[in-house]
């Protein structure tokens, strides 16, 4: 089989990048590592849970997060997967900070934890980015997404398309899209190949 595109990597990006591919084309696999194979880290996302906070001094960051507020909540209740933890992100504003968030809210009567930290991101909470990915691969899964445990060992192109060499055998694609973040080599990487 030729998919007509092949994420490497299965990673936040690469998950979503999966399935965002797998809402436009039915033929689309995403390869990653299992989390802590062979005693490795294969993930900047090897960890359990993150903080999302939805306040930031930069106007685009601040919008950038609502909207993945919105897509998250959506992720969760429709895969009913546990990937964000509601609780209260604490902070302290600068005498010259401007305005604040509509996500940021005034502790009142809540000060007995750390009352050093007058205010509140009210959509803050914790994101568990294992449980993330996993809902995001299931998503993809519904729409005919192949999500293949492996390690990617080499990727060669040419004009009609690319393999990747896997533990699991060769992968075909028209496309091939590179998600590994930090686990990614420039090096080693084929003319024209398009990372993430």
């Amino acid at each position: 089989m030729i998919y007509e595109y092949c994420v490497i990597g299965n990673g936040l990006i690469g998950a979503a990048a999966g399935l965002a591919l797998a809402r436009k084309s039915s033929s689309v696999c995403v390869l990653g590592a299992a989390y802590g194979e062979q005693d490795q880290f294969f993930s900047s996302h090897e960890d359990d849970s993150r903080i999302a906070r939805y306040w930031h001094s930069d106007s685009y960051w601040e919008n950038l997060a609502r909207r993945n507020a919105v897509l998250l909540q959506e992720l969760a209740k429709i895969t009913t997967v546990p990937v964000f933890q509601p609780t209260p992100v604490l902070y302290r504003y600068c005498s010259e900070q401007k305005s604040l968030a509509a996500s940021v809210l005034r502790r009142n009567g809540d000060r007995n934890l750390a009352p050093q930290f007058e205010y509140k991101d009210q959509w803050g909470g914790i994101i568990q980015p294992k449980a993330y990915i996993a809902a995001l691969n299931a998503e993809a899964r519904k729409d005919g997404a192949a999500v293949i445990q492996c390690i990617v060992q080499e990727i060669t192109c040419s004009a009609a398309g690319c393999t990747v060499t896997t533990t699991a055998g060769s992968i075909q694609a028209k496309r091939v899209l590179e998600a590994r973040g930090i686990h990614f080599d420039p090096e080693t990487a084929p003319a024209g190949l398009k990372v993430a």
